[in-house]
């Protein structure tokens, strides 16, 4: 008895530690599918559509820096499927607000050279995949 419970826990629980998370997508991955998106949505002149790529490509490059700095690589952290360490002492998380800061410096540097209808519907497009992204649960009304 007791043998087919180790069995069945360990043969089952093995394969989930040999499996390896996905890697996030590359700058250029990012810097083409948002592009890709944002056609679809905007009616982009071809030098618009190459400002846009310049500036997607060192938005994501930007955001990465930041996802990196908050999270650097270490020996079995993520790939290996274990659980992620908190950050070392004095290392510290990409905050929020340096997030949004680059974010705002992005939608500045478009509204450049796009219209203002166009600004509106990027900056609805990065709300949409936030928030597929992160979906927030719904608040339950608090009973009295």
């Amino acid at each position: 008895m007791y043998s087919a419970f180790f069995f069945a826990t360990t043969a089952c629980a093995a394969p989930s530690r040999d499996r390896e998370r996905p890697k996030p997508p590359s700058v250029e991955e990012m810097t083409t599918k948002t592009l890709a998106d944002l056609n679809e949505r905007l009616t982009l002149t071809g030098d618009q559509e190459q400002q846009l790529q310049a500036a997607l490509k060192a938005y994501f490059e930007q955001r990465a820096e930041l996802f990196k700095k908050s999270r650097p690589e270490r020996p079995g952290d993520q790939s290996s499927g274990d659980r992620p360490e908190p950050p070392a002492k004095g290392e510290r998380p990409a905050e929020p607000k340096e997030m949004t800061a680059l974010r705002e410096t992005f939608e500045k540097s478009v509204a450049a050279f796009l219209t203002e209808a166009q600004v509106k519907e990027i900056k609805a497009y990065f709300t949409e995949q936030q928030k597929q992204m992160r979906p927030r649960p719904e608040r339950k009304p608090e009973q009295e």
